[in-house]
């Protein structure tokens, strides 16, 4: 009887255990527009959006650091001009206790003949009031 009776809590246990879902969205406010942001601790990866674009599909930043106060993502970005190209290193930073992701970026190659244009970068995943969204049909 003792034994039938701890199967039976065990088993009303288990049956209440759920697993966090590792993969976090997020809808945030910019400037110009809402963002949507998805972090896929499994994976490691982060990407970000405008919300008329939707869900981002391919991440594109690898998670290097998660803790109770953030998650840094990295990745490096091409861009063709001048006759070469500059690459640079981009470090997206997201504030748990704030909601806010920005961005910074370090140019780490520059092979371009013609310098004579600006080489600076221009913060492209910057968004505050970040809350968890749940997404879910409409119908």
């Amino acid at each position: 009887m003792k034994k039938l009776l701890a199967i039976i809590v065990l088993g009303l246990l288990w049956s209440n255990i759920s697993f966090a879902d590792n993969q976090i969205i997020l809808k945030c406010k910019s400037e110009t527009q809402d963002k949507i942001a998805i972090i896929d601790l499994d994976n490691m990866s982060f990407d970000m959006n405008r919300l008329k674009e939707g869900i981002p599909k391919d991440l594109r930043f690898s998670i290097i650091d998660v803790n109770d106060e953030r998650i840094v993502a990295e990745a490096i970005k091409t861009i063709s001009k001048g006759g070469g190209h500059v690459k640079w290193l981009i470090t997206v930073t997201i504030d748990r206790y704030l909601g806010s992701i920005d961005d910074s970026a370090k140019k780490i190659e520059d092979t371009r003949t013609d310098k004579s244009g600006p080489s600076f970068w221009l913060k492209s995943f910057y968004a505050e009031n970040c809350e968890k969204f749940d997404v879910k049909k409409k119908f």
